[in-house]
């Protein structure tokens, strides 16, 4: 798959590039992180959101159904409705991932 292997593309929810990774997940019983199988490795992801080196895989269905920004953002027609790679400009890496977090796992 050209878009799981683009250089764009690699890094999965709640990595950032040239940083340590923290996985979108659930936790288990001892606390370790079980990330979110789909979006850690972008599986079945229609969307990668970006804000300047992370890069995040997800859903847009989830996206829109948690979020009036995203709602928004897929329901009208603009490049973002139908762009398999969405740049968010003026958002913070860390808030870009957090956000995601978020609407992931409450």
């Amino acid at each position: 798959d050209a878009m799981a292997n683009s250089p764009q593309t690699d890094a999965a929810i709640g990595e950032h590039k040239d940083t340590d990774s923290t996985a979108i997940g659930r936790e288990s019983s001892d606390g370790t992180p079980i990330p979110l199988p789909s979006t850690r490795t972008g599986q079945f992801c229609d969307v990668t959101l970006k804000a300047g080196s992370t890069t995040v895989f997800a859903h847009r269905a989830v996206l829109a159904s948690s979020s009036h920004y995203f709602n928004a953002m897929f329901s009208h027609p603009v490049r973002e409705s139908y762009s398999e790679c969405v740049t968010l400009q003026d958002v913070d890496e860390a808030a870009l991932v957090r956000i995601v977090e978020f609407i992931y796992t409450g």
